[in-house]
């Protein structure tokens, strides 16, 4: 049910977008014709009331005619779709969980369920960026899975997970990623994000806290990129009574999804050695 109201936003949002475009455009030229008939023909047919005006009228109904179209034609010179690019899979959800078991052990978890689009295919091309000093001990949760880092790009370090089978066009298949991260000074950034690469029906991002570490809201932004200077869209999610924080949107392609918390309080009681131990603030 999901699936088909999200693929009835999409065809309703496109179909929407070039109907007001037509009919801008449709405006813009029928005042440009009309701006044209009136100079040529204004004075001898057009109602006396206004025939000694012709001319002014004819002016400014092709200025406004002219505007209509420049507008249309520099909306789509500097907001044209991006080239269409050929995708192996389509994400039927893609979910990012951040669990902090103390302030000093985290579990990541990155878990999407792919749909191929084509036959044949028997792995999948992903990336992480982690900020902090420590380096994560990355595993497949799914049996039979295995990953592999590969090569790295810019800020990025990509991965590939292998299947154990070659999957059938439309074939669904679950990858599950376990990242264990050891750091004793908090020195990553706290925030978790996600491009938007591939056809995605749905994406959640959370964050799981402990409630004594102080941490008691998330700001979520989507935005054009990492590090956008003005977001599309931006709200705050407070954390619960359970030390959670959630966010699920239906995503677009080539949009960027960041949630991000202030850090931990700098002193925390740890119950294992009974001693308040540093974290960072």
């Amino acid at each position: 049910m999901n699936d088909q109201k999200h693929d009835r936003n999409l065809v309703a949002e496109f179909f929407a977008s070039v109907v007001w475009e037509g009919i801008k455009s449709l405006l813009g030229a029928s005042l440009i014709a009309a701006a044209a008939w009136i100079l040529a023909k204004g004075r001898s047919t057009f109602p006396a009331l206004i025939q000694n005006h012709s001319t002014g009228v004819g002016i400014a109904l092709g200025t406004l005619g002219s505007l209509i179209l420049l507008k249309v034609y520099f909306g789509y010179k500097y907001h044209e779709a991006l080239p269409k690019v050929q995708h192996d899979f389509e994400e039927v959800s893609r979910s990012i969980s951040f669990q902090y078991l103390d302030i000093h052990h985290i579990t990541y978890i990155k878990e999407i369920v792919l749909r191929a689009r084509r036959q044949g295919l028997s792995s999948y091309i992903d990336k992480f960026r982690w900020t902090g000093e420590s380096v994560p001990e990355i595993r497949s949760d799914i049996r039979g899975q295995t990953v592999r880092l590969t090569h790295q790009k810019s800020v990025w370090q990509f991965y590939q997970i292998d299947f154990d089978r070659s999957l059938n066009k439309g074939e669904a298949v679950t990858t599950r990623l376990i990242f264990h991260i050891v750091d004793q000074t908090h020195s990553f950034h706290p925030f978790i994000s996600t491009n938007i690469e591939e056809p995605t029906k749905h994406l959640a991002l959370e964050l799981r806290v402990p409630p004594e570490l102080g941490v008691t809201y998330v700001t979520c932004e989507i935005s054009s990129c990492i590090g956008a200077r003005v977001p599309f869209f931006t709200k705050t999610i407070s954390v619960d009574t359970n030390g959670v924080a959630r966010w699920e949107e239906i995503p677009k392609m080539h949009h960027y999804y960041e949630m991000q918390w202030q850090s931990p309080i700098k002193e925390v009681y740890d119950p294992a050695t009974s001693r308040a131990h540093a974290g960072s603030n």
